[in-house]
């Protein structure tokens, strides 16, 4: 099957997805395009309904390419999103004369993660323009990644077939995987009891006031022995004044 006449390269295809502007919630345009170019390629593929749900105009796109040998090795997913931060001015993708991709504009250029999906359309491509021998393979372009992993969250994993694949968004050399990545959680705690100065007792010296500790946690995600033991010998970052206090780490 042909590829469209507006990617015949994986170039091409990169720059006519860079200049579609896709801030999460607003990827369609890219997601037709997206569309467009695996229908061209003559494969199927489904757009699930989680876009009205997560604030999207797109759902989670998914295309299965059945396999050609499938005793020749597991299936494999590739996944990339269709979004990226939200652009601060007009996006002008142009080829420089030392073949970098940049936006002439001066604004984001998009290639997270759009270059991944031209590279994964591009494979595509010519796994089946050139019929090669492969266990399958299916392709995840999911919405809304840069505000939390919206999309991906929302997919519903049991549709894939494979039990193994790679998620492309990583400017590191080529061939380098990542297999674990610092995190972080918000905790929002709201302390309820008596008014009261800290540590003073009121006048039916039944009721004390409330003192909270707000510890930072590591840049692993968890606080190290040690750090916890400082933690405790921190003097209140927080003391009650009132009835209630909330407190946010």
């Amino acid at each position: 099957m042909p590829r469209p006449s507006w990617a015949p390269d994986a170039l091409s295809l990169f720059l006519e997805l860079a200049a579609l502007p896709s801030p999460p919630g607003e990827e369609r345009a890219v997601a037709d395009r997206v569309l467009d170019y695996l229908r061209a390629l003559g494969l199927e593929a489904d757009e699930d309904d989680v876009g009205g749900r997560i604030g999207s105009t797109m759902g989670n796109i998914l295309c299965r390419i059945e396999p050609q040998d499938a005793e020749s090795g597991a299936p494999l997913f590739f996944c990339a999103h269709l979004d990226t931060v939200l652009p601060e001015a007009a996006i002008e993708p142009v080829v420089g004369e030392d073949g970098f991709v940049r936006n002439a504009a001066g604004t984001i250029l998009g290639a997270d993660d759009k270059s991944a999906v031209a590279a994964m359309l591009e494979a595509t491509a010519r796994l089946v323009e050139e019929d090669r021998s492969h266990a399958g393979l299916e392709l995840l372009f999911t919405p809304k990644e840069e505000v939390g992993l919206v999309g991906a969250a929302a997919f519903d994993h049991s549709r894939l077939d494979a039990r193994l694949g790679y998620v492309y968004d990583h400017a590191g050399p080529i061939g380098e995987v990542i297999l674990g990545a610092p995190f972080q959680n918000r905790i929002d705690v709201r302390f309820q009891g008596r008014a009261a100065h800290g540590f003073t007792s009121t006048a039916s010296s039944r009721t004390r006031g409330l003192a909270v500790v707000v510890c930072p946690p590591s840049r692993h995600g968890a606080l190290t022995p040690d750090a916890a033991q400082a933690c405790g010998k921190r003097p209140p970052a927080t003391r009650l004044m009132s009835s209630a206090v909330s407190a946010r780490s």
